[in-house]
């Protein structure tokens, strides 16, 4: 990794490899950074370590540092921080912008809490109270 985190959520982007989101730092800082661990290009599909790479990638607009949902969904990262007091969720569109974005409009309460995210068929689904 390029940056030491724990507490992060990880998630898999098809044809690109892992993208490892949030979490906390060195000294328990609050980290809006992201990474991509993929395969090197021209490497075989040996499977070994020798591989693999660490790249930087676009970070958040807000940490979520407190155990992170993320699930990758219609060429979308969908991110929310569970047990986090959350009015938002943070969605980056991989193959178009590469930018997060806040969506605000998916009506949750000041407070609400979340303790999980899945993906059922064609819906996402967000579990809180």
């Amino acid at each position: 990794m390029i940056e030491e985190r724990s507490w992060c959520a990880a998630v898999r982007i098809p044809d690109s490899g892992i993208l490892v989101i949030g979490g906390r730092g060195r000294n328990r800082s609050h980290l809006r950074s992201t990474e991509l661990l993929t395969r090197r290009s021209g490497e075989g599909e040996s499977g070994g370590g020798e591989n693999w790479q660490w790249l930087p990638f676009t970070p958040m607009n807000e940490e979520h540092y407190l155990r992170p949902l993320a699930v990758y969904f219609q060429g979308r990262v969908y991110v929310v921080g569970q047990e986090e007091h959350v009015n938002a969720m943070e969605m980056l569109d991989v193959g178009g912008s590469g930018q997060w974005t806040f969506l605000t409009s998916i009506n949750l309460c000041p407070g609400f809490i979340i303790y999980f995210m899945a993906i059922v068929g064609n819906e996402l689904f967000v579990k809180g109270y």
